[in-house]
């Protein structure tokens, strides 16, 4: 269902407050947002926030990068949200991070998924990834 920019604008608070931030919409209407873990992606997609189908350029779709949460919840996304006020409000994941000393199943799993991505980091005990 297509929500008119009114509906969009109440939809977008409840998001935000999912996601814990506060929407600055800089660099062309978006905020950007980190730390989303797999119980507040699973919020998202369950009031309709999200679009499983959705993928930023060319990551992996946001149900990919669920996939990949549930069996690694020690990961967290990022990503950003388009201003409700433009016609293609969203929510978008560019990556996902690990800001803890990786266990090897981690590092192997990430590399599979992730290698391909523009910004792949695997050094200093963080994993790393960002699509352009």
């Amino acid at each position: 269902m297509k929500l008119n920019r009114a509906q969009r604008v109440i939809a977008a608070a409840e998001r935000d407050s999912i996601l814990g931030i506060e929407p600055q919409y800089t660099f062309g209407g978006i905020t950007r947002f980190a730390e989303l873990d797999i119980g507040r992606l699973d919020a998202l997609l369950a009031a309709g926030h999200a679009d499983p189908l959705e993928r930023h350029n060319e990551a992996p779709s946001i149900a990919e990068f669920r996939e990949f949460l549930v069996a690694h919840p020690r990961f967290k996304a990022h990503g950003y949200v388009v201003d409700p006020r433009r016609d293609d409000y969203r929510l978008s994941i560019e990556g996902v991070e690990l800001r803890d000393t990786p266990t090897a199943s981690e590092v192997t799993a990430f590399s599979k998924m992730f290698s391909g991505a523009d910004e792949f980091v695997t050094r200093n005990g963080k994993l790393f990834c960002w699509y352009d």
